[in-house]
Formats: C-alpha cells, sequence, structure tokens
C-alpha cells in the first residue's frame, strides 16, 4: 500500500479498541494535566516578565515604553471589483455597491420573492428532538454591568453611539443603575433605542482575496448591547449544558474546538496503532451566521426554554436594527437584513449550538 496508508486487514485478532466514553476520559484527564503545567508555566512567565520590567524600570522609562508601545496601524481594507478583473475599487461609493451587490443576495434573502421557511413547518420537523428546559435568568445590576465591562477589550471598536468600554466604565454606579432600568424595560417591552440599534459591518480578510464574498462580515454594535448580550450569555452557557449534545464541541467549558481537534488526533493515532480503519464526514455551512432564517431560530430558543426577556430583547434588536459597511474608515448606506444572526454578537454561537444540537 502507499506509504502512510493503512494495511489490509490481516485476519489476525487485534487488541480491542477502548469505547468512546473511556477515550474521553483519558483525553480529559491528559488535558487537565496539560493545564496544570500551562498555568505553572504563565506564572513562571509573567513573574519573570515582572522582573524584567521592574529591572528596566529602575534603570530608565525608556526601555519600558519602547516594549509597550502599540506599532501596528489599522490595515485599511478595500474591495476588489469581481465585475472588473478583481481590481481594487478606490471610489467608497463603489466598494459600497460592489459589497451591497455581493452580500444582499445572502443577508437580504427573503427581501423579495422567496419567502422565509415557515417556523412551525420546522418544529414538526423537529421539535420531537427539543429538550425543554427554563433557562435561568436573573436580575440585571450596576455591580454586573461593571463586572462584564471589566472584561471586555478596552480597545473594543466603537459602535456608532460613540461610547467605547473605557467610557462606559467611567460611569459611576448610579448612572449604571439607571442603564439597568433601560435594560430591564427593553427585555420587558420588546424596543430597543434607535441609537442602539444601529451598527456596521467591518470586513475581516480570511487570506483569500479581497473580493466582497472572500472576507468575513464582523457586526460592531453598541457596546451597551454587547455587555448586556455578554451577561446574558453568562447564563445561556449555563443553560445549554441541559441540553447541549455530550459530544458537541464548541463555546463550551472544557470542551472548545482545539478539544475536538485534539480529540480527533488521538483517535487516529489509536486506530493507527492498532492497524484499524478510522473514518468520518466533515461538513461545513456556507455563509452559516448570514444565512440562518431568524423566525425559526427563535421559535427554537423559544421551544427549548430561553428566558422570554431576553429572547424579546433579542428578536427586538433583529426586527430594528440597520447596519451599513465600513470601508477604509467611511460608512456605506444603510440597511436592514431580513436573515442570519450577528457575527459579533455574544449570543450567537449559543443559537448556532441550538441548531447543532438538534441536528445531532
Amino acid at each position: 500500500p502507499p506509504r502512510g496508508a493503512f494495511p489490509p486487514p490481516s485476519g489476525r485478532a487485534s487488541p480491542p479498541v477502548p469505547s468512546l466514553a473511556d477515550i474521553v476520559d483519558q483525553y480529559d484527564g491528559v488535558v487537565a494535566l496539560g493545564r496544570a503545567h500551562a498555568l505553572r508555566e504563565e506564572q513562571r512567565r509573567v513573574a519573570q516578565w515582572r522582573d524584567r520590567m521592574n529591572e528596566a524600570w529602575a534603570q530608565g522609562p525608556g526601555k519600558v515604553f519602547h516594549w509597550t508601545k502599540d506599532k501596528q496601524d489599522t490595515p485599511l481594507v478595500m474591495v476588489a471589483d469581481p465585475d472588473n478583473g478583481d481590481r481594487p475599487c478606490a471610489s467608497i461609493e463603489g466598494m459600497d455597491e460592489i459589497l451591497h451587490k455581493a452580500w444582499d443576495p445572502i443577508m437580504r434573502k427573503y427581501g423579495g420573492a422567496e419567502q422565509e421557511p415557515c417556523p412551525e413547518e420546522f418544529m414538526r420537523r423537529y421539535g420531537r428532538y427539543v429538550q425543554t428546559t427554563p433557562m435561568e435568568s436573573k436580575p440585571l445590576t450596576g455591580g454586573r454591568i461593571r463586572r462584564r465591562l471589566r472584561k471586555m477589550g478596552l480597545k473594543t471598536a466603537r459602535g456608532l453611539d460613540g461610547w467605547a468600554v473605557v467610557d462606559l466604565l467611567q460611569l459611576p454606579n448610579q448612572v449604571l443603575d439607571k442603564l439597568v432600568d433601560l435594560l430591564h424595560l427593553v427585555e420587558e417591552v420588546g424596543e430597543w433605542p434607535e441609537m442602539l440599534a444601529r451598527g456596521y459591518i467591518s470586513l475581516v480578510p480570511k487570506g483569500e482575496g479581497m473580493g466582497p464574498l472572500k472576507m468575513r462580515p464582523l457586526s460592531v454594535l453598541s457596546q451597551v448591547y454587547r455587555a448586556w448580550a455578554g451577561l446574558r450569555m453568562e447564563e445561556a452557557m449555563v443553560w445549554q449544558e441541559e441540553w447541549a449534545h455530550p459530544l458537541a464541541y464548541a463555546f463550551r467549558p472544557k470542551r472548545g474546538a482545539l478539544d475536538a481537534a485534539s480529540l480527533l488526533a488521538l483517535l487516529l493515532e489509536l486506530h493507527r496503532l492498532l492497524k484499524r480503519r478510522f473514518g468520518g464526514i466533515g461538513l461545513d455551512y456556507i455563509k452559516c451566521f448570514d444565512l440562518i432564517p431568524q423566525a425559526q431560530l427563535l421559535r427554537l430558543a423559544a421551544e427549548q426554554g430561553m428566558s422570554v426577556g431576553v429572547l424579546r430583547a433579542v428578536a427586538a434588536m433583529y426586527r430594528q436594527l440597520r447596519r451599513c459597511f465600513k470601508m477604509v474608515g467611511c460608512l456605506g448606506s444603510f440597511f436592514a437584513a431580513t436573515n442570519g444572526i450577528l457575527q459579533g454578537c455574544p449570543l450567537s454561537v449559543i443559537f448556532i449550538n441550538l441548531l447543532t444540537t438538534v441536528w445531532m
């Protein structure tokens, strides 16, 4: 056989293959040891860095400044025109037109003759796989908002409302308490203030070129919305452990994408040593976030037991949201999407897990 291929069965008895549950348990043990070692190594390096920094500071602050200053500028992303030999377009209006021509059929799929799939039909087909589990949603407080803001990156881009994370952190507790009252009202009535329901789409290169569909659209929303969604995401992660498939690896405690890749590598190596064949199927969702029917997803989340207030606020954001593309620092024309969930919203991966768990 070709080099690296599995040899044909020899007819001789081979050692029994451990069960998948045993393999997962062994893998979890190895991961725990690795994490403990990584933590010790991290602590050692932090202590080493601190000693080095203190020594440099004692000699003069110039060297410390040289280490810590930000030398990276945000790259300007230009759009290539597929109808003009993929030549870069230098006009803001031209780039906006190119982007809408490419993305409107995806983000506004149901804006014309095609109708959004019926949620009732979806539930008739998949409802028997739903495990209804009520999600516990605690009242928000100013202290919770502040703790969530501290977890968010201070350099995270501002939304169109102009508020940055560092600005919100400067607010006194009394103002954050008023913000909490506003967020509770949003969950109660299902309506966001207009400026909180405005955002822009940054195009992130994936290394595949500068064509409009070869970049990832990342929605940048208000930091107020992101703080709210982050808090509710923390509660949703606890909730999803009640219904997530035990072998689902994505956005779960101790069950990340790296764990899935490591487990797969372990299984491949095990079967190679045992001279057993091992196979599987890989599927990739094209424009996964952008093509999801919102009505079906929200109905599924309601049936699964997501908090009514959280669901009401999310549905309102999708209904009210107006976005535009951002190109070389300029904004294009605003539009409303008819489908898709937001790349950049903390709750979106929970929604993806909802769908994949039902399908699994």
